[in-house]
């Protein structure tokens, strides 16, 4: 494998060592992706003159087969049952050691204890190979990761001041159980070899990612500029993984969004008679209001009538025409002499003098 060969076309695999690569150690091998479950047949233990376990530590439980009476516990049956309907039964089963590891005690005092906390993970990783079998997690993918939590528990230990003052990394766990101690080289190998099959192995690479979400570092806690490269193997893994699923789902968290129940007020309670009460004050104070201000207008045209009609109606007195007398009328012919007008108050006499008033004929004087 190249040094620059991108993780899936997207993410840069970290260089390693070619010794790591030369090694004859089986994980070093990449024996990690191979159904090689390292049977061994009755003819060749014959041949062999021992048993196929004495090849590895007496404690090793990758040879080891594990007590069948944990099976009838019922913790580990309500594990695997948690498993079974996960969604990813692998890092459901991982759980409780990914909790180990974010959960790491800074400070022990007592040296029994650490030994207390040693057995305690042995034990949780011995479970978690039971669950693993009885959920019927292929046996590659569950030793994977057994070597990743491994490395990641041992590493996350000896970063301690107790892990170091104890020689943790002497009888670490990655030793008693995959008799190997390059755990922080070969983890990025895993992961660039993962991530060439991401569909096969995406559930491997979700613990994988946790693991690193937790703070593991490996080889990158010693090399300039690791936290950066870190972060960038990180952000290339989750992009891999995203691209493997059919859909992402909408929201991030389907309990994200905290949905308030909205209490309804207990509405205040009325009588009938009360409501009738106050619509005919309301109509009452409206219809006096109303007459009220069309009252106002129309007393003062009432007034304004009535003043009119009893208004005196004053007419002048009439001037009395000038009597007619006949003596102004006949000034003219009283001047010719040819007439004589004699007036009283209750007559008047118009003598005519000559015959010559008269033509012969006429009717006019």
């Amino acid at each position: 494998m190249s040094d620059k060969e991108p993780l899936n076309g997207q993410m840069p695999i970290p260089p390693f060592d070619d010794s790591a690569e030369m090694d004859a150690n089986p994980q070093a091998l990449g024996h990690f992706l191979l159904d090689e479950q390292s049977s061994y047949t009755a003819e060749e233990e014959a041949a062999l003159g021992h048993t196929a376990y004495d090849d590895q530590p007496a404690s090793s439980s990758i040879f080891q087969p594990y007590d069948t009476a944990l099976l009838r516990g019922e913790s580990v049956q309500q594990r695997v049952a948690k498993a079974l309907a996960s969604p990813i039964p692998l890092l459901e089963a991982a759980q409780p050691l990914l909790r180990a590891l974010s959960e790491m005690p800074e400070k022990v005092t007592d040296a029994s204890q650490v030994q207390i906390l040693k057995d305690c993970l042995k034990n949780e990783i011995t479970l978690f190979n039971v669950v693993c079998d009885e959920a019927d997690i292929s046996w590659k993918k569950m030793a994977i990761v057994r070597y990743c939590l491994c490395t990641a528990l041992d590493e996350a230990a000896h970063s301690m001041a107790w892990g170091v003052k104890s020689g943790w990394s002497q009888s670490n766990l990655l030793n008693h159980f995959e008799g190997d101690n390059d755990g922080g080289n070969k983890f990025f190998l895993l992961v660039g070899r993962l991530s060439m099959s991401a569909h096969e192995y995406a559930d491997c690479l979700e613990v994988l990612l946790r693991i690193l979400g937790l703070g593991f570092e490996g080889r990158y806690s010693i090399i300039e500029d690791g936290d950066r490269q870190l972060t960038k193997i990180r952000q290339g893994l989750l992009t891999l993984l995203q691209s493997t699923k059919d859909q992402v789902p909408a929201a991030l968290s389907p309990n994200g969004l905290v949905t308030r129940e909205v209490r309804k007020r207990r509405g205040i309670f009325v009588p009938v008679r009360v409501s009738m009460l106050v619509c005919g004050v309301l109509i009452a104070s409206t219809f006096i209001g109303s007459k009220y201000f069309l009252s106002v207008p129309e007393s003062d045209l009432l007034k304004r009538l009535g003043a009119l009609q009893r208004m005196v109606v004053v007419t002048p007195a009439p001037v009395a025409a000038p009597k007619l007398r006949l003596a102004v009328l006949l000034k003219n012919e009283i001047a010719q002499q040819l007439v004589s007008v004699d007036e009283t108050s209750s007559s008047s006499q118009v003598i005519f003098k000559g015959d010559a008033m008269f033509m012969v004929g006429s009717d006019q004087v």
